[in-house]
């Protein structure tokens, strides 16, 4: 009888499980290394390179990465309304 729990695949950055019933996107690299859309994009976003992090195979395109400029002001119609805020 094969453990679930073990051969859960997990996300190496995050370390929660990475499968089409998780609840959250699924990206498979070209190395076939598999991640939750947000961590790898997080981990690309801090290199700067689309390098996969457990092998370090280097993902052929372009990754999307937005800045904020300094110019960038946020104004009192683009902030969001305090009664859709979580209770910290």
């Amino acid at each position: 009888m094969v453990d679930e729990a073990a051969a859960a695949t997990l996300c190496s950055i995050c370390w929660e499980e990475a499968s089409e019933t998780c609840g959250r996107s699924i990206v498979r690299l070209q190395c076939s290394h598999l991640f939750h859309l947000d961590c790898i994009g997080s981990a690309f976003n801090v290199t700067g390179i689309m390098q996969c992090p457990n092998c370090r195979e280097v993902e052929n395109g372009v990754w999307m990465r937005f800045e904020i400029n300094d110019n960038d002001e946020i104004t009192d119609e683009d902030e969001w309304p305090d009664d859709n805020l979580p209770d910290m």
